[in-house]
């Protein structure tokens, strides 16, 4: 029983959440074939038994015989540039877009001292502060996963460490999201699967919008073309 709340979050909460962000990743990737492109080989690096590619061949055997699958997974998990891709896409198109806290104790806050009182409920807006140019530099609204390597500086004068205190699609602290390495790690397997074996394209007239208080996608529409085994020969 002492489990069942926490296992409840993972499976029930974190479902519709994880499908959004998997959406945005598809839609961003589709945008961007050279970027697309780009992870594709590094995933081809990565997976040099083809575990990705899954077929009638394969499907079962992956879970049940084969246990490189939970190196593959651990690969996956840290690969800086699948990780990157997913830090990116969570940050431009987070499945909250804001949540509301309530303060437990009176407290001041910021450089501004700001006061907020015991029970005051503060929204914090994820959207605004994951597109603030003060954050994220000039190109704060465009889709560039290089910002999250280990080998970019910040791209503004802030420290990396503060640059990184604004990303918060599962928030920060001990009120922090409990399933967020579960539900990075379900976007970065599944999105694997999908490029490798799919080149994504966006339907003509394509402009997907936002719905909902989870930021689903609404009117994403995708062309998912097969591509030929020999592209992963070397």
């Amino acid at each position: 029983l002492f489990g069942a709340r926490p296992a409840m979050t993972f499976l029930a909460a974190g479902h519709a959440t994880s499908a959004a962000g998997l959406s945005w990743a598809l839609f961003a990737l589709a945008s961007s074939p050279k970027r697309q492109e780009t992870l594709r080989q590094e995933l081809k690096l990565i997976d040099d038994n083809g575990l990705l590619v899954i077929s009638e061949k394969n499907a079962v055997s992956i879970l049940s015989e084969n246990h490189r699958w939970e190196e593959l997974l651990r690969t996956l998990d840290e690969n800086e540039v699948l990780d990157a891709y997913v830090r990116e896409v969570l940050r431009l198109y987070p499945p909250i877009t804001s949540v509301a806290r309530e303060a437990c104790v009176s407290h001041c806050i910021g450089e501004h001292r700001v006061a907020i009182s015991k029970g005051t409920v503060v929204s914090v807006p994820i959207l605004a502060i994951h597109r603030s140019e003060a954050h994220w530099g000039a190109h704060a609204s465009e889709f560039l996963p290089e910002r999250f390597f280990s080998t970019m500086v910040s791209p503004t004068s802030a420290p990396r460490e503060a640059v990184s205190q604004s990303w918060i699609p599962f928030l920060h602290g001990p009120r922090s999201c409990i399933a967020s390495r579960f539900a990075m790690l379900e976007i970065k397997a599944v999105l694997a699967v999908v490029v490798v074996q799919y080149s994504l394209t966006l339907a003509p007239g394509m402009e997907p919008s936002i719905k909902g208080s989870v930021a689903t996608p609404v009117d994403l529409r995708l062309r998912f073309t097969p591509i030929p085994r020999a592209h992963f020969v070397t």
